[in-house]
């Protein structure tokens, strides 16, 4: 989405301006929160494992990542807005990955 925006519900990513926002309320993410989303969101409806995310955020696997990553989309979920196990934008397939909802 190169100039573009991302939009799935009442979820807009932009991303020229790297903002997120939910019902035109903009939702503030770290850097890293910020790129796990956008790596998601240009891959909608496909799942990406951990270890694919984990390499395209910090570039490198350690034995702490797949926990990072984790508590990573625990943060963006609660910003967004999900309570635990609500699976409004992003699907936590167990010990696998995450996936995107396309519409």
């Amino acid at each position: 989405f190169p100039g573009g925006k991302f939009k799935l519900k009442n979820l807009v990513i932009d991303y020229d301006k790297r903002n997120v926002f939910i019902d035109d309320v903009e939702v503030k993410l770290t850097q890293n929160e910020y790129n796990i989303l956008a790596l998601l969101s240009g891959r909608c409806g496909k799942l990406l494992t951990y270890a694919t995310i984990i390499k395209e955020i910090w570039g490198s696997s350690d034995e702490g990542s797949v926990k990072k990553l984790q508590v990573n989309m625990a943060n963006i979920r609660r910003k967004l807005g999900c309570t635990p196990g609500d699976n409004r934008y992003v699907i936590n397939e167990l010990g696998v990955g995450y996936r995107m909802l396309d519409e």
